[in-house]
């Protein structure tokens, strides 16, 4: 990209990187589905351990016209709020030190304030949560990485007094989450090198009641495939000894029965990227950090296609 990379660095004391690089400036193309006329004015309190991503949702809410207060500690947010009624809306992390955000709810919810205030939780995508005590405490769950657009949408939603339907996650209803992997069984490979990626996709597969092989490279992966009976294949794109796009390549060249559905995995957004991947003999592609409705749509498209060949 033409860029320039360095590195300094001092033992003992830390380490610097930087680096530029010339870009052209993209258009500007904002969507908007959410009504930001709701949100201007609202009162909104945040409780999260973490200082970046308080920062973060501070100026996404004070440039839509929102007053924000926010808290590091849950305790100290619980008495504040024991003591007036002065939000509209408050956003609750669910995994923090002094009690997580199911812990905070339950506990705001027997101070037995004058003034429900409405909450939003946000997790990781690997916390296992209950749908059944976020829909009792909660008026919406969105998934770390925050999409901001998604957030904003149903914020509006929430102030506005419009119903929200809380068994969706992001576009997935509860009964499609439960109902997918009875409805389409598949034998799932994931080809992942990194072992945090691994983790993350296989409680992502998870929740949707399939349970993985995993290989850590392109070599393992054909070897894999080759010798077993696999539906569906999550490719990593980069991996080492044999990248994703070289393994897929391969795949297509053996003598199978039914070739698997293979599906890329990348982190790049680059233009071309798809094309590179489809020309490898790749079905589909999903970028990372991984999106659940996405993988869940995926999981339906192919699982329905799979299954329909094997009657």
């Amino acid at each position: 990209m033409g860029g320039d990379l360095q590195v300094e660095s001092i033992i003992g004391k830390g380490t610097r990187f930087f680096f530029s690089m010339t870009l052209e400036e993209a258009e500007l193309e904002e969507k908007r589905t959410h009504n930001v006329e709701t949100l201007k004015g609202k009162r909104i309190i945040i409780v999260d351990d973490n200082r970046t991503n308080r920062l973060i949702l501070e100026q996404l809410f004070s440039k839509n016209g929102m007053k924000v207060e926010s808290f590091d500690s849950p305790t100290i947010a619980l008495n504040i709020l024991s003591q007036s009624n002065k939000y509209d809306l408050g956003l609750i992390d669910m995994k923090m030190p002094e009690m997580d955000g199911i812990e905070f709810a339950k506990t705001l919810q027997n101070l037995g304030s004058s003034k429900e205030l409405p909450l939003i939780l946000y997790s990781s995508i690997g916390h296992m949560l209950s749908r059944a005590e976020i829909n009792k405490y909660f008026k919406a769950h969105v998934s770390k990485p925050i999409r901001h657009d998604i957030l904003l949408k149903k914020m509006s939603e929430i102030l506005g007094n419009n119903d929200l339907n809380t068994d969706q996650e992001d576009g997935i209803k509860k009964g499609e989450i439960n109902n997918i992997a009875n409805q389409y069984p598949l034998n799932i490979l994931l080809a992942e090198d990194n072992l945090i990626n691994q983790k993350l996709a296989e409680q992502v597969l998870g929740m949707f009641g399939y349970k993985i092989s995993i290989v850590d490279n392109g070599q393992k992966a054909v070897k894999e495939i080759s010798s077993g009976s696999y539906d569906l294949v999550f490719m990593d794109v980069m991996m080492p000894e044999m990248d994703g796009l070289e393994a897929t390549k391969n795949i297509r060249k053996l003598d199978l029965t039914v070739q698997p559905v293979i599906i890329a995995m990348t982190a790049n957004a680059l233009k071309g990227d798809r094309e590179k991947c489809i020309d490898s003999g790749m079905d589909d592609y999903v970028s990372k950090p991984i999106d659940v409705n996405q993988v869940g749509r995926l999981l339906m498209q192919y699982g329905k296609t799979v299954n329909d060949k094997k009657l």
